[in-house]
């Protein structure tokens, strides 16, 4: 089997499975954000961060790596959770990323909901997706190979380096919205920006033609 890397659309419907159980485990995480429990605690947190919003550098470099680093944790957490129980994967996916996106939904103003999931938020959430991805890429190697099925090394470690790619590329666009749309001066060109970059992202990164 020759190596090759994958646009996104063929990468997803490559590994389909893997996708969806990434998918999956973020809308488990949103269900359990939406629980007082879970959810209420993370928008108190929120709330008590201190941010400039007119630090547009500043924020935007502190989102991508705090985000940056979950993902990170997502693709590579299975090598390092024996050592450090937070960072399984699915854990941080179900109870840090998850339920996150729950919590706004739950607790957080509905009209700063939907200017956030329209904006960047749909897109953070795929980058996320796409770490949990690559993450998962080994495991299924692993069952493949259980199973007495073919499975090269190579190829499977590459495509787990391309969902990574897109994660932190996808990560990048959405902490630039982000940090745009929490300027006062600039909500309205951010907003208009951030929904066209959600639906060309969607349209030509996300969905695919069967």
């Amino acid at each position: 089997m020759s190596t090759a890397i994958h646009a996104p659309k063929q990468l997803i419907q490559k590994h389909k499975e893997v996708f969806l159980i990434s998918t999956l485990l973020f809308l488990i995480g949103v269900i359990v954000g939406i629980h007082p429990q879970y959810g209420k605690p993370i928008i108190e947190h929120a709330r008590e961060i201190e941010i400039d919003p007119y630090a547009v550098a500043t924020n935007f470099k502190s989102i991508f790596i705090n985000n940056g680093l979950i993902s990170l944790i997502l693709c590579v957490g299975w090598f390092i959770f024996p050592f450090y129980p937070d960072c399984f994967p699915i854990t941080v996916m179900v109870y840090n990323v998850g339920s996150a996106f729950g919590a706004v939904l739950a607790y957080a103003n509905i009209l700063q909901f939907f200017v956030s999931i329209l904006t960047f938020g749909l897109i953070e959430a795929f980058g996320f997706i796409f770490g949990l991805s690559a993450g998962l890429l080994l495991p299924k190697y692993a069952i493949q190979k259980l199973l007495g099925k073919p499975a090269n090394l190579s190829n499977y470690l590459l495509d787990s380096l391309t969902f990574m790619l897109y994660s932190l590329s996808s990560l990048v666009i959405s902490a630039f919205l982000e940090a745009v749309l929490l300027h006062p001066a600039l909500f309205s060109i951010a907003f208009i920006i951030g929904v066209i970059c959600t639906f060309v992202y969607l349209r030509y990164f996300i969905m695919w033609e069967e």
